[in-house]
């Protein structure tokens, strides 16, 4: 059958019509089960993970157990989480050489997934733009930014200023 908006005008609406829904007092009423309430546990991030789990290969925790128990420590208990971090930290900062201030690539934000610069992809650095960097070893890069959990929060630009500074030519050379 076909809508047909004239006849829609034309009829009355009575009860029991297709578009009524009825007296429903004659059913049993719905009976709902109750939803606990369960705590959710922030996540722990991965790159916290990856501190905490770096810390525990430091100090020579091989107990599979004991790491997974203090992985899921931290990631319950919002307390344990930022105390193991911050030993991570603290252990970290004593060990690292601090005469030594260059930054593996796997350090900095620019480093894509597929282990190409997205510094260079901007442009951001002279290099060409499909550049992809050898990542083992470390280096003072301009297009360097630092991972949250990088102590020194300060760019490349900033932390190594004095490296990238074009030469002074005299007037009338071209480079």
């Amino acid at each position: 059958m076909w809508f047909n908006p004239r006849a829609l005008q034309t009829q009355q609406h009575t009860p029991g019509d297709s578009c009524d829904f009825g007296d429903f007092s004659s059913y049993m009423p719905l009976k709902v089960a109750r939803v606990a309430k369960v705590a959710t546990p922030s996540l722990l991030k991965s790159e916290e993970r990856d501190v905490i789990l770096a810390w525990l290969d430091s100090i020579g925790e091989i107990n599979a157990e004991s790491i997974a128990r203090l992985i899921r420590q931290c990631q319950d208990d919002l307390e344990e989480r930022k105390y193991f971090l911050a030993l991570a930290i603290a252990d970290r900062i004593a060990n690292t050489d601090h005469l030594d201030d260059r930054r593996f690539c796997h350090q900095c934000t620019n480093l894509s997934f597929t282990g190409s610069c997205l510094a260079a992809k901007r442009g951001e650095i002279k290099t060409a733009r499909d550049y992809s960097p050898m990542t083992d070893f470390p280096l003072r890069c301009a297009g360097y930014e630092p991972k949250p959990d990088d102590l020194d929060q300060r760019s490349g630009k900033e932390r190594w200023s004095g490296s990238f500074k074009q030469p002074k030519l005299p007037i009338g050379e071209n480079p």
